[in-house]
């Protein structure tokens, strides 16, 4: 898995190596999924700057392996959720208006504000995914949600002109036609409209199911949570 140590264009042959032999030996696949994850958190939790390439290196390959039918949709938005979400969470709740410069934020040392890598390998996982997010992809829907909590993301930060115009672009590739939000606040509150529409229908999907699934599903509407109800499982 040290793509990084190779030519940058050797990770679609890498991913197809392990789709084929995947065939053969399922558990292969299995292990060798395991091991980029972990790498991938490794990553998250360790954030040091020397690791940028090998970190971009894994979440290209991560794609490339999506886009040889080796890991589904559900893997993919599980890593783009834990990219925007992890150890930056204290970040959404601070309210006084104050983002984008690093001075509101309750700065996290696994994800300062002047860091933006985990922007870039979000940009990095989305751009390499492509044109796989077509037909057999996400719903239209799974995208938006993720867009709009991405969006809020990158705004907290202290992003530069190079980071700011990939995050424009990897939108644009996208959703040609979406206008992106130009502050913090304007994301805030797209997010805040996708979490009470989840939460408005797991309330009323407890009901008589009982008060236990209404509450875990109240708790899974945050950045970690997936529309489940939105994924289609065609890409498995």
């Amino acid at each position: 898995l040290k793509t990084h140590k190779n030519r940058w264009g050797a990770a679609p042959w890498v991913a197809q190596l392990i789709a084929f032999l995947s065939k053969g030996k399922p558990a292969f696949a299995v292990r060798t999924v395991d091991a980029l994850l972990e790498e991938i958190r490794w990553g998250l939790e360790t954030n040091a700057p020397w690791m940028h390439q090998r970190r971009l290196a894994a979440a290209r390959l991560l794609g490339e392996m999506y886009k040889a039918k080796v890991i589904n949709t559900a893997t993919v938005f599980a890593q783009l959720y834990l990219l925007i979400s992890f150890g930056h969470s204290n970040a959404f709740q601070d309210s006084n208006g104050s983002h984008g410069d690093g001075g509101g934020q309750q700065q996290h040392p696994m994800d300062p504000a002047d860091d933006t890598i985990r922007v870039r390998l979000v940009c990095q996982l989305l751009e390499t995914c492509g044109k796989a997010f077509g037909a057999s992809g996400p719903p239209k829907k799974t995208l938006d949600r993720f867009f709009a909590f991405f969006q809020r993301y990158a705004l907290a930060k202290n992003l530069t002109l190079e980071v700011a115009h990939d995050v424009r672009e990897t939108l644009t590739a996208f959703r040609p036609k979406l206008e992106p939000h130009a502050d913090y606040q304007s994301a805030s509150a797209e997010c805040a409209r996708w979490e009470e529409e989840e939460a408005r229908k797991a309330k009323a999907a407890g009901g008589a199911g009982g008060g236990a699934a209404a509450g875990a599903g109240a708790e899974g509407v945050g950045l970690e949570g997936i529309a489940e109800e939105e994924e289609d499982d065609d890409d498995e």
